[in-house]
């Protein structure tokens, strides 16, 4: 009777509900961030003949070792329509190459936004990619 202070027990109950909630929204927090940068490195990646595929998986194979998530269309509809595709699927650079390019080891690096294009040697591809998606970022803001 008269008791003002609550029961230690119940103290301790709400306190590690609260913990746990804290916890929760941090992870969700942490999920959401890596999402976040997950879409800032989507890349998708368009072989324009059949031919240059192999090429184009070296590619790709080097620049998801970089901790880019490249989507490879290896599709044979048009380029037009693969860089719709591209589009639609949230990436905000792409990387085109086929047999010509593939002769001389380079490839092509596009803004999807901007619809501007840089041509980069294979081994400057990460580089070339960095720099596209620096701008596109930038013009995003």
């Amino acid at each position: 009777p008269g008791e003002t202070t609550p029961a230690l027990a119940t103290c301790g109950e709400t306190g590690g509900q609260i913990a746990e909630l804290r916890a929760a929204a941090q992870a969700a927090g942490l999920r959401i961030r890596h999402a976040a940068q997950a879409g800032e490195n989507n890349l998708y990646a368009i072989a324009v003949e059949g031919s240059s595929r192999g090429y184009m998986h070296r590619l790709v194979a080097g620049l998801r070792q970089r901790g880019y998530r490249v989507i490879f269309d290896a599709s044979r509809n048009s380029l037009e329509s693969r860089l719709d595709s591209a589009r639609r699927s949230g990436a905000r650079v792409a990387v085109v190459a086929g047999a010509v390019l593939e002769s001389r080891g380079q490839a092509i690096v596009r803004d999807l936004s901007e619809r501007a294009d840089v041509t980069v040697f294979e081994a400057e591809l990460a580089e070339g990619v960095r720099q596209v998606f620096a701008r596109a970022h930038h013009h995003s803001d």
